[in-house]
């Protein structure tokens, strides 16, 4: 396993001590022996005049930012400077009595949350249960009663004793479909009055 070695006193390190095998910068990843050469002698494949570029950049980039910061700073300053500044009674009485009026007002806005957190409960809870018993009757399960149940059981009856001779059973059906017809104006009625 290659690396760069440094000694601080009596110590000696390795900088790639950590790497798993022979070129692998990271598990996985392994590096030729020319990309490693390349970084330990910290040619990067630029020209010097080319970093040198990047260099500059990179300094006016910061230099921009200090820029602006000390005019972020400044503008504070100058803010916090406008802003007057309450007069401070030293007596130490004052103090403690201003520090329990605070305490007081605290404890009276905590409470008065507290009630008003208590009432919008209850109102929530009244609430829901007004819209409760609003749907209730819209989820509660219907009675299903089938129309016609002795009609359609007779013509049942029917075809099962004839089972060659359906013709014997047209009397019964069609008091099924009187039957039937009979529920149907029932139903759009109740239907058209509700």
């Amino acid at each position: 396993m290659g690396g760069v070695f440094s000694t601080s006193g009596q110590k000696t390190t390795t900088v790639f001590s950590q790497i798993p095998a022979e070129n692998e910068v990271a598990p996985g990843i392994k590096l030729t022996n020319a990309v490693l050469n390349k970084i330990s002698q910290g040619d990067s494949g630029l020209t010097n005049q080319q970093l040198n570029e990047i260099q500059n950049q990179y300094n006016a980039h910061l230099e921009s930012i200090h820029a602006s910061h000390e005019q972020e700073k400044a503008e504070l300053i100058e803010k916090l400077e406008q802003v007057p500044v309450p007069f401070v009674d030293e007596s130490s009485a004052s103090r403690v009595e201003a520090l329990r009026a605070a305490a007081e007002a605290v404890k009276d806005a905590s409470i008065k949350v507290e009630e008003e957190r208590r009432q919008f409960l209850q109102i929530q809870e009244e609430e829901k249960e007004k819209i409760i018993e609003k749907t209730a009757p819209f989820f509660a399960p219907k009675e299903i009663t089938s129309p016609c149940e002795d009609l359609i059981s007779q013509v049942t009856a029917c075809y099962r004793e004839n089972p060659r001779n359906s013709l014997l059973c047209a009397e019964v059906v069609r008091n099924l479909k009187a039957g039937v017809e009979e529920e149907k104006k029932k139903y759009f009625a109740r239907a058209a009055s509700a």
